[in-house]
């Protein structure tokens, strides 16, 4: 009888460490269903976004506890929108928790720490959370969006999470929407569901990036990429109180989680440094700004100019919160928070070291009213649109005698080699 006993007891621990005995995974609602059902708040019922609630044209269902939240989540799956405004960061967490298996929910976190607590925003990232709101008018913005998807119904399905009636441009809303703060977001389907091809054709082996290059509306398209490589990076500052802007760049495009940056980008045909620098501050944190100095010149290979400015932001405007291609939403960081991160929650460690020697003036800006830099704004925008092909050296020939004069006329502290 021992034996036997032995052998059911190690029968069901190997299922139970077996992962085909987890919990099986959820079917997504059809759309129809999750429009009916619409929106769970929990949270104060005097919070201020209540009274919005039924002009978003969603059913809704509002309670005020963890506990009754927990109970109307285990009797239906087929929410739309869970959006919790909960006092105590513990309970957003435990929330979460409840909340991650469900493939339909997009979950809104609204909490005031999201907007001053880099940590705490990973943490709810890591948690499950797909946006987060430190106001009530940012959060609204992503009901609208996610309603914009089921606008019209079509014929397609996301491959991470199932979801089903999509158009070409509700797909290509949904994907980055839902899933660019998540993990799997990288993970490939086995052909495009739109045009068909292969993995070994998308850009950088990602459907992410084919997605959102070659298929949804042209408008909300990459722009063609000059044969020049040049890039933006935006050390930004908010006037009022020093704080920098911090980017929770794509999980997709940071291994699996969105990792913080500062913004930047790639020049685009025709721009300049610093109009590449504005458009990036304001495309992933939502920022309007004007460059001020510029801080570090870069040189990747002896030929790819990255280029570090300082900025400020224009207005006290909150930074963005609704997740897309970008960015999953930008947060206002002084450098003492910065002491909570650790090199692997950033895309590179680059915020972590240029911004406290910003702030304590270790790092200070240039002026960009120099010949010399007015020199290399001109190749950019001529490189950049420049049709003829050329080879990496013909670049170099061009960049070699723009890169001495600045050498010549600005610190060599400004200068790093890569």
């Amino acid at each position: 009888l021992g034996s036997i006993v032995a052998v059911i007891r190690m029968t069901c621990i190997a299922a139970l460490l077996s992962p085909t005995s987890q919990r099986p995974k959820k079917t997504m609602p059809e759309i129809d269903e999750l429009r009916a059902k619409g929106i769970l708040f929990v949270g104060p019922s005097d919070s201020g976004i209540v009274s919005q609630l039924p002009s978003t044209g969603f059913a809704h269902t509002a309670c005020s506890t963890l506990g009754d939240a927990v109970k109307l989540l285990q009797a239906s799956e087929a929410w739309a929108i869970v959006l919790f405004a909960l006092s105590e960061t513990s309970a957003v967490l435990e929330l979460l928790s409840h909340v991650k298996g469900l493939p339909s929910a997009f979950t809104i976190v609204l909490h005031e720490a999201t907007a001053n607590d880099p940590s705490f925003r990973l943490r709810c990232f890591s948690a499950g959370a797909r946006m987060l709101a430190s106001g009530a008018d940012a959060a609204m913005q992503g009901v609208l969006r996610v309603q914009q998807q089921f606008s019209a119904g079509g014929h397609l399905a996301c491959h991470v999470c199932g979801m089903k009636g999509l158009t070409e441009n509700a797909l290509h809303l949904h994907s980055p929407l839902y899933h660019s703060m998540e993990a799997n977001s990288g993970v490939n389907p086995a052909t495009c569901p739109i045009c068909s091809c292969a993995p070994v054709k998308f850009p950088r082996r990602s459907f992410y990036l084919h997605l959102h290059n070659e298929h949804g509306p042209p408008e909300g398209r990459e722009p063609h990429h000059p044969e020049f490589p040049a890039f933006s990076w935006v050390v930004c500052r908010r006037p009022s109180d020093g704080r920098f802007l911090l980017v929770n760049e794509p999980a997709g495009l940071c291994g699996g989680a969105p990792k913080y940056w500062l913004p930047a980008g790639r020049v685009d045909e025709g721009e300049s440094f610093v109009e590449a620098g504005v458009r990036e501050t304001l495309e992933e944190a939502g920022v309007k700004a004007r460059i001020t100095g510029v801080l570090q010149f870069r040189l990747g290979g002896g030929i790819v100019p990255r280029i570090v400015l300082l900025a400020e932001s224009i207005d006290n405007a909150e930074p963005k919160s609704v997740p897309d291609f970008e960015s999953c939403g930008a947060m206002w960081v002084d450098v003492r928070s910065l002491r909570s991160l650790h090199d692997s929650d950033c895309r590179s460690d680059d915020p972590l070291v240029i911004y406290p020697k910003v702030a304590d003036g270790t790092m200070r800006p240039q002026p960009i009213d120099t010949e010399s830099w007015a020199g290399l704004e001109s190749m950019v925008r001529r490189l950049t649109v420049d049709k003829v092909p050329r080879s990496m050296g013909a670049f170099h020939s061009v960049l070699a005698p723009v890169w001495q004069r600045l050498q010549a006329q600005y610190p060599a502290e400004c200068f790093l080699g890569e």
